[in-house]
């Protein structure tokens, strides 16, 4: 087959290259003694279709006017690999059963086992809490629950789900009693955990009144330039050096204090690294 494509006048080199075709010859006859006429065959012969017939006949491959090279293993590859699509469709069928059976399983099988255990999830929890608010005491229950909350204050509320918003507002509604949730959409990172944003974004449409902060409360300019020098605008800075052995130049937290000088690493280090722009380097003083 290798002689029979490198040989072709008909054939397309930027498809069938020699390189190319040497390669895809070499990786059939070391996977085939390996993994045999079956799906890890595929998987593993990635190029598997430029030795199927219906490849070398297509417009892709052949110069124009010309005719593809005929051979009975070109004609078994395209059953190779019709076979294998079909086996692979009906692994994928079966799969989806045995999945689905697996849950089932899972379903049934881990309240049990919990509940031999005497154990519960943080989800218990909820959905638990969730099914008692809306049972027949229900109501008798989220009077309790105001009564010993009075109150509540809801904060980083773009992390919560579903079920956790659902109990506060049969808690909390048309109870007179405030709740406040405190939130920013744009802080939404935990729903790899069932945060989900559309429930801020639901509450806030449920909230009788909204209010947003035009103002960071949280510090002033003045101290985030004085404590935190890596904040402030860059260029202010040259060559950082870093030694072994240094010698704070003031008290200790004072800012901007904790390396030495040129002149003091130089006398009491034992050695330092020397760090400019693109590169680092270790000397000895």
């Amino acid at each position: 087959m290798e002689k029979l494509l490198l040989e072709d006048k008909s054939l397309k080199r930027t498809r069938y290259r020699p390189a190319s075709i040497l390669a895809g010859s070499d990786r059939w006859t070391s996977y085939w003694p390996v993994c045999g006429p079956g799906v890890w065959m595929l998987r593993k012969f990635k190029r598997l279709d430029r030795f199927q017939a219906t490849v070398l006949a297509d417009s892709g491959s052949l110069k124009k006017g010309g005719t593809p090279p005929s051979n009975p293993f070109f004609d078994a590859c395209d059953a190779f690999v019709a076979s294998l699509e079909e086996l692979v469709s009906v692994y994928e069928q079966r799969y989806a059963v045995f999945r689905h059976r697996l849950l089932g399983f899972v379903m049934t099988e881990l309240p049990a086992r919990k509940a031999a255990r005497q154990v519960q999830s943080f989800d218990d929890l909820l959905t638990q809490l969730s099914g008692a608010l809306d049972g027949p005491s229900g109501q008798v229950l989220a009077e309790k629950i105001r009564s010993d909350y009075p109150a509540v204050l809801i904060d980083e509320f773009q992390d919560t789900d579903p079920v956790q918003y659902r109990i506060f507002w049969k808690i909390y509604q048309c109870s007179g009693q405030p709740m406040f949730m405190v939130g920013d959409p744009k802080q939404a990172i935990y729903s790899f955990r069932g945060a989900d944003v559309f429930t801020y974004l639901g509450a806030r449409q449920d909230a009788e009144c909204g209010y947003t902060l035009d103002q960071n409360w949280r510090s002033t300019p003045d101290p985030r330039q004085r404590d935190q020098p890596a904040l402030r605008a860059p260029g202010g800075y040259g060559r950082i050096s870093a030694g072994r052995d240094c010698v704070s130049e003031g008290p200790a937290g004072a800012p901007g204090q904790a390396l030495p000088d040129r002149e003091r690493r130089r006398r009491s280090s034992t050695g330092h690294v020397d760090a400019g722009p693109g590169r680092i380097r270790e000397t000895d003083t």
